[in-house]
């Protein structure tokens, strides 16, 4: 499993930028899902411990990613576009895992790693 390594799930290219560069200054290495590709393959293909889904991502915010992910041993944050913050708090709620509030504000992406450093 890569320690380093943060799995960030979008369909949304600029969400995905902003979530890989956050990612990147907290020193960690983003590694996207290859186009078409399914969560549950992405997480198989980078074994990581952390993985930003974004609700908006087919997948990403039920157990078809979140129940394998915690299998594995791997951290969930959930983040997606603002207009669909509901859907992402209930859905963190009920699979019991963390959000990262988009936009983030100052040390949201590092709480979220730090947090995974410490699980």
């Amino acid at each position: 499993m890569n320690e380093r390594s943060v799995l960030v799930l979008s369909t949304d290219p600029l969400a995905a930028a902003l979530v890989g560069a956050l990612v990147e200054t907290e020193g960690r290495t983003a590694v996207f899902a290859r186009c078409g590709e399914a969560a549950r393959e992405a997480l198989r293909r980078v074994r990581t411990r952390v993985v930003l889904a974004d609700c908006g991502f087919p997948e990403a915010c039920g157990a078809a990613l979140i129940g394998p992910a915690k299998m594995m041993g791997a951290r969930v944050v959930l983040f997606g576009h603002p207009r669909i913050a509901t859907l992402v708090n209930d859905c963190a709620a009920l699979y019991g895992v963390d959000v990262l509030p988009i936009p983030p504000g100052p040390g949201d992406m590092s709480r979220a790693l730090s947090a995974v450093a410490d699980a």
